[in-house]
């Protein structure tokens, strides 16, 4: 079998850290995942993607994360590696991040209400700090790749090495325990989708 794993880009393993990842072979979810809304796992003899789609009401969302399993120390040096490709970059909303709850999040977000653009965001509860990637969200396959320096500084990069414009922030960067999040809302009454290739983390033992 064959792994769609963009090698160039994937995180390692170091001798130093922990790894984690998951590239969705087979046809159905693995347990450790919590979903909301329909993730259904397409084109599995490859690598495996699961799509996330909402319901076709204006405000409806569909995600993924770990649950309440928040194993992720923001003080290990926490990097979070994410493939996702949109389907649609209208009347939509996405996160890919590294989440607590919706005030502690180091996240990518695209709102296509709110302009072209990606945008970088950190929250520690007293923020968020939200600035402009200079990237334009298109339905192309991308890189989401969000580095942890404890304590104070998030980098965030959009298909590597180059890092994002106004990366990395230093302010309002959470200390909670933390997840991996994906996350798609439709801002109309039709449903929207999200393709989640691969998903890796890495911290510091």
């Amino acid at each position: 079998m064959s792994y769609n794993i963009h090698e160039a880009y994937c995180l390692d393993s170091q001798r130093t850290q922990l790894f984690w990842n998951d590239h969705f072979e087979g046809d159905s979810v693995k347990d450790l995942w919590r979903t909301s809304g329909t993730a259904t796992v397409i084109d599995a003899q490859t690598g495996g993607i699961v799509r996330l789609t909402t319901g076709a009401v204006t405000g409806n969302t569909a995600y993924i994360d770990w649950g309440d399993i928040r194993s992720l120390l923001a003080s290990k040096r926490v990097t979070l590696e994410v493939i996702v490709r949109l389907t649609q970059t209208s009347n939509v909303e996405v996160w890919i991040a590294l989440w607590y709850d919706a005030t502690h999040f180091i996240r990518f977000r695209y709102d296509s209400s709110a302009g072209a653009n990606w945008l970088i965001e950190t929250d520690d509860g007293t923020g968020p700090t939200s600035v402009d990637s200079g990237i334009a969200a298109d339905t192309d396959e991308h890189v989401f790749r969000v580095e942890l320096i404890p304590v104070d500084e998030a980098h965030f990069y959009l298909d590597l090495p180059t890092e994002c414009a106004n990366s990395p922030i230093s302010l309002d960067i959470p200390t909670e325990h933390l997840q991996p999040f994906v996350y798609v809302e439709t801002l109309a009454d039709a449903a929207k989708s999200v393709d989640v290739n691969y998903v890796a983390v890495r911290q510091d033992i």
